[in-house]
């Protein structure tokens, strides 16, 4: 099985295929995604150095090479969770929150320019009302200050359910091609919850998405 991805520049094209040796290989379609390539390797040395439970992934001459992994996706597996029972599943939904705080070094907001924190400060104008938001509730309550969070050194975008298997009693990732520096954590826990609950109407019965933020905060 072959899965072309083209859409997103040169850059960004690669081919990820699933080979009959339980093989599954990632190559660049242009010579231009081969430093993508290489950064998903050295973000896989990151996250495993942080003690993040990674797929086994190695380069070779064509790209990179990982092994199949025959197991469910943890995003199947924390719906299943819920569908069973709430305690189990907060606890299961606990451990990857824990994953994620673990996942990089955390930013004191000392360190921070909270005046350039949003990603699209530039474009905001001198007179905006919400322009300097960030930096009240850094430097606000501890109350507001708990409404931010921690800010991650590396927020990787993508260390949610959708690309994670849950594998022998732990959430293992793969494809963690990007991070936003300076991310906040809960940014990547609203991905995870939203991507529980995308398309599973019946899910918003067993218990409202908005609980399940407002655990987070």
């Amino acid at each position: 099985q072959i899965t072309v991805s083209a859409d997103r520049g040169k850059e960004n094209a690669a081919y990820t295929i699933i080979r009959r040796d339980n093989k599954v290989q990632k190559k660049a379609m242009y010579r231009e995604g081969e430093k993508k390539l290489s950064e998903l390797l050295e973000n896989h040395k990151y996250l495993s150095d942080h003690g993040i439970h990674m797929v086994e992934i190695l380069p070779e001459k064509k790209g990179l090479i990982m092994p199949y992994i025959n197991a469910m996706s943890a995003v199947e597996y924390l719906r299943s969770l819920l569908v069973r029972d709430k305690k189990i599943f907060f606890e299961g939904l606990d451990q990857l929150w824990q994953v994620i705080l673990s996942s990089s070094d955390h930013v004191p907001y000392a360190e921070i320019d909270w005046d350039k924190f949003d990603p699209y400060w530039e474009k905001s104008k001198i007179d905006d009302p919400s322009k300097d938001k960030w930096k009240r509730l850094a430097k606000g309550t501890k109350e507001e200050q708990d409404s931010l969070g921690v800010v991650l050194k590396r927020g990787y975008i993508d260390l949610v359910p959708l690309n994670c298997f849950w594998w022998e009693g732990n959430f293992v990732f793969y494809d963690q091609e990007c991070y936003v520096e300076n991310l906040p954590a809960k940014v990547i826990m609203l991905r995870t919850i939203d991507l529980i609950y995308m398309g599973n109407q019946h899910l918003f019965k067993i218990l409202p998405e908005k609980d399940v933020k407002g655990r987070y905060g």
